[in-house]
């Protein structure tokens, strides 16, 4: 079976790109904080599907672009 495509934050030439901009700061991807990397994802879902049932918009409007604060995903009740 061949190897799994590398996770996204495990790209070393991303996080070499990163370094390079970002002189005096030192990149790590979430190993270096305990997370493997294939719980990042995962992780997020999670956070945002909190936020929703809090009621809490889950988008950033700086990061986005969205005109205003946005509920995300939908609640779905038996």
């Amino acid at each position: 079976m061949p190897n799994p495509p590398p996770v996204g934050a495990d790209v070393r030439r991303l996080s070499k790109h990163l370094q390079a901009w970002l002189p005096g700061i030192q990149v790590t991807d979430t190993r270096a904080c305990g997370r493997p990397l294939p719980t990042v994802e995962p992780a997020a879902f999670a956070l945002l599907a909190a936020e929703r049932l809090r009621g809490r918009p889950g988008n950033l409007r700086e990061t986005t672009g969205a005109r205003r604060p946005v509920l995300l995903g939908q609640v779905s009740r038996p």
